[in-house]
């Protein structure tokens, strides 16, 4: 088991990697079985299986948004294994140029240094509550 420092170190460069285009080294933070939840409330709900389905579900996010940027503005540890991130996402829509913003919160579930499960919640405090049961 890795320490929450550790915890909270991985998902700060998995955010660095994914906003610098770096595919490779957001694969190697994830488990090749990695499940990424997103709730029903939030774009591109569902659940998405191992590497593969992790990239479909980023592809969706980049075929959708001209520009989306995701911004941890906390990142904390939770109960053994759980690093939760409050996240302001802003972006521009393709096509219709509508621009967004709002905070959410992304829960990981960190083992032997990969996250294993992520899941996307309407709000930090759900995210909390998630990494808080687990």
């Amino acid at each position: 088991m890795i320490s929450a420092e550790e915890r909270i170190e991985l998902v700060r460069r998995g955010f660095e990697a994914w906003e610098a285009g770096d595919v490779q080294t957001v694969l190697d933070f994830f488990d090749p079985e990695v499940e990424v939840f997103t709730a029903e409330e939030l774009i591109n709900a569902g659940t998405y299986r191992g590497h593969d389905g992790f990239l479909r579900w980023a592809q969706q996010w980049f075929e959708a948004w001209e520009d989306f940027r995701n911004t941890p503005q906390e990142i904390v540890a939770a109960g053994d294994s759980h690093a939760v991130a409050r996240v302001r996402q802003t972006g521009r829509g393709r096509g219709s140029g509508v621009e967004v913003e709002m905070t959410v919160g992304w829960t990981f579930d960190v083992r032997d240094g990969r996250a294993i499960y992520l899941a996307l919640h309407p709000s930090f405090d759900e995210a909390m509550a998630c990494g808080a049961r687990a």
